[in-house]
């Protein structure tokens, strides 16, 4: 990373989860017009997106965007990491929220590592963990379909 520790929040910036497995999670598949069955295996299907995704990645970083890539671990496994969106979002005022996940396959997304090296780079000011509430059944996804450019004011859907 070469940005020096501490600056602000940016959209300039976007953190990226570098597929390990993915495929369609069978927790949230009949409920998400998405995802369908895949025409090969899951490991052929894993090879697609990391090539789409370092595709991605280069053509942001060639743009000017500051990417940060992690790769996702091995285990435990979670077909659908490569979309953090969904469990943690980033705020202009340094706060960090972690969302609660419907699926029982989503929660193992959650990664403590991710933050810190947030920490390391950016003005955290607090680190806001909803996911207590999936113990009394309630999820919130996150920033899943929004990106917020509050400088000029516009949302990206």
């Amino acid at each position: 990373m070469t940005q020096s520790a501490r600056h602000t929040q940016s959209t300039t910036s976007v953190l990226m989860i570098r597929p390990g497995r993915f495929y369609p999670n069978p927790e949230t598949a009949a409920d998400n017009a998405f995802q369908r069955d895949a025409n090969c295996g899951s490991d052929a299907l894993a090879f697609v997106a990391r090539k789409e995704f370092d595709a991605a990645v280069q053509t942001l970083r060639a743009a000017g965007v500051n990417v940060h890539v992690f790769e996702d671990t091995a285990e435990p496994e979670k077909p659908d990491a490569v979309f953090p969106n969904n469990w943690i979002s980033t705020h202009h005022d340094g706060r960090i929220a972690l969302f609660p996940m419907y699926s029982a396959l989503r929660r193992r997304e959650r990664r403590q590592d991710i933050v810190e090296e947030l920490r390391k780079h950016y003005r955290v000011t607090d680190v806001m963990d909803y996911s207590v509430f999936e113990d009394e059944g309630c999820c919130l996804e996150g920033t899943g379909s929004l990106v917020f450019d509050h400088p000029i004011n516009i949302a990206y859907v």
